[in-house]
């Protein structure tokens, strides 16, 4: 009698992120053996599917990870790699490496081009594929190219670092000086693409290759996005969309050119209003919300094992649209905060969820057969949760300390008053701290007055948002250029003004000595206020407002000092009834 063969064997890979808990299930579904390797501990550790788990090594090294590979004791029909850190590495693979079955990959110059960001565009440009207009950037000192703001990018995701890979994200410019500082950072880890900002919702066109062929496609609109703001963040929220013809021949152009073989997401910001889209980029993997794919009807983790065993994955699917899927618990993270910033009225977001009830809606990582995923996904969201928490009670501690600080040192200033030395310190000294000394220059020209950061960076210049708002009050930034505080800068102060309990927390940990001379400027306010908030990278509305602030605290500081505005000399200006709060601990 024939021993029946055993089961084929499936290695998914980066077992910690999103895309590697649904491949697990998808597959371990059709009763086949999966294999999950990662770094930690992690959801897809705890499903029911995942017959055996490995410790996925941790490295910069290709070459260490894909000798690793290849002394796995088990052989594999298919290997997944579910995030871009593996990828990086098996994008080294010659072409002719056998490994390159297993994992699905296309060819090394096709995947390269998908990798690198501007490779990408390149041959969309090619193409006739509109992208965004873009200029790489390989230089500090680039000049300037299109209006403000811009997204700085990064031409690849995933880098190495001396000891581990690491992941670099796109950053969002407003003003001059903050892409001067963001191309400095960036530029230190590899060439940015340096993008318009183009509007428009988020459309992934999700597409199954064999060998240069489509076989099966998908499309989803984002509904719920992370950070948003044009930097393509991850999805929360999203739903099944048909694909947009002219999108759907976009990606298909793409990868008929680059002859894929395997799965990949492209990509696209797509304006309803004109019509006009854009594409963003390649995502050549399982990408996170793949989720909604499988649920809606087109399981791509089954297509790749298909392809992997040269069977035939079927026509394409007729899959569920609208459908949606959402990332519990983190698209209730997303609910509360619009709620927090927009009012009520998003809360009838929360009428979304009856579309679990009606079939139209799933969970990702969540099946009634195998809770262990989302149960430690949850735990660990608690415990992310409770961390937050424990941050915010000490917050309010550190709050209350620096203010009964301030409401010490109040009478002693209304007693005293006059030639004060004034030194003003926030974070980086080229927001607030040099605001207000500049506004204090202007009004209160008798005062002796500085400023100063806690970041060891100097000469940096004020946002331009920042010195539009001195140069409406007549005040100018324009030479101001960034201090690091010093010891011998406390020491020749007669008061120490700060804008925020963290600054307070620093300064009293580096400089304990110096506590007695601390005010908190915010607590000078009608009402009193812990915080004057930074308005680094805000918009000219909040900015307008932070500054409104700094100069009613300033006016109030300088009734304390017996300070009058325009005063050549201090004089004894006093008013009567300026309450000092309490802020004992009982209150």
């Amino acid at each position: 009698m024939t021993e029946p063969a055993p089961p084929d064997r499936i290695l998914v890979l980066d077992g910690t992120s999103r895309a590697a808990v649904e491949a697990v299930q998808s597959l371990g579904k059709r009763g086949l053996e999966v294999h999950v390797a990662a770094r930690s501990d992690c959801p897809a550790f705890r499903s029911r599917w995942a017959t055996r788990t490995l410790i996925q090594p941790s490295t910069s090294d290709s070459q260490r990870f894909i000798r690793w590979l290849r002394t796995l004791p088990d052989e594999y029909a298919l290997v997944i790699p579910a995030t871009g850190y593996s990828l990086h590495h098996l994008a080294r693979l010659d072409e002719s490496d056998p490994l390159r079955e297993a994992l699905v990959l296309p060819a090394p110059e096709a995947l390269h081009t998908a990798l690198d960001k501007a490779r990408t565009l390149d041959r969309a440009i090619r193409l006739g594929i509109s992208v965004p207009s873009s200029s790489l950037r390989t230089r500090r000192d680039a000049a300037e190219n299109g209006p403000l703001p811009r997204v700085l990018k990064p031409t690849c995701s995933v880098l190495e670092g001396s000891h581990d890979l690491t992941e670099v994200f796109p950053t969002l410019v407003r003003d001059a000086e903050q892409r001067k500082e963001a191309l400095e950072r960036l530029l230190q880890q590899c060439p940015v693409l340096e993008q318009e900002l183009v509007p428009g919702i988020g459309i992934g066109v999700e597409c199954l290759y064999a060998r240069g062929q489509m076989v099966w496609h998908f499309a989803h609109e984002r509904v719920h996005e992370g950070t948003g703001g044009g930097l393509g963040s991850g999805s929360f929220y999203r739903k099944s969309i048909p694909a947009p013809p002219e999108l759907l021949q976009a990606a298909r152009a793409l990868l008929d050119d680059l002859g894929w073989h395997g799965v990949a997401m492209v990509e696209f910001k797509y304006h309803r209003a004109s019509g006009k889209f854009w594409l963003m980029e390649i995502n050549p993997r399982l990408w996170g919300s793949v989720a909604l794919a499988i649920d809606a009807g087109v399981d791509f983790p089954y297509g790749l094992f298909c392809i992997a065993t040269d069977a035939d994955p079927g026509p394409q699917p007729i899959y569920k649209q609208p459908y949606y899927t959402r990332l519990i618990p983190s698209d209730l993270d997303w609910i509360a905060r619009q709620i927090r910033r927009s009012g009520v009225s998003r809360g009838l977001e929360l009428f979304s969820f009856l579309r679990l009830l009606i079939g139209r809606e799933s969970w990702d990582h969540f099946a009634w057969t195998d809770p262990g995923p989302l149960l430690k996904s949850s735990v660990e969201y608690l415990r992310q949760k409770r961390s937050v928490l424990q941050s915010r009670r000490q917050a309010r501690a550190d709050a209350q300390a620096a203010l009964r600080q301030h409401a010490w040192k109040v009478p002693q200033l209304r007693a005293h008053g006059s030639t004060s030395r004034i030194l003003f310190v926030c974070t980086g000294n080229i927001c607030r701290s040099a605001l207000a000394a500049a506004l204090c220059r202007k009004h209160y020209p008798s005062l002796k007055v500085e400023s100063a950061g806690f970041i060891p960076r100097e000469g940096r210049r004020s946002p331009d948002n920042v010195q539009a708002a001195a140069r409406a009050r007549g005040a100018s930034l324009a030479e101001h250029r960034s201090r690091t505080l010093s010891e011998a800068m406390l020491r020749e102060s007669d008061v120490i003004v700060l804008f925020e309990p963290r600054n307070f927390v620093e300064l009293r940990r580096a400089f304990p000595e110096y506590v007695d001379k601390i005010v908190m400027l915010g607590a000078l306010l009608h009402p009193p206020r812990a915080s004057i908030n930074d308005p680094y990278q805000r918009s000219a509305a909040e900015t307008e407002h932070v500054a409104a602030q700094v100069e009613a605290a300033l006016a109030e500081l300088a009734l304390l000092l017996g300070v009058a505005p325009g005063s050549a000399a201090a004089e004894p200006v006093r008013r009567a009834g300026v309450p000092s709060p309490d802020w004992s601990p009982g209150r």
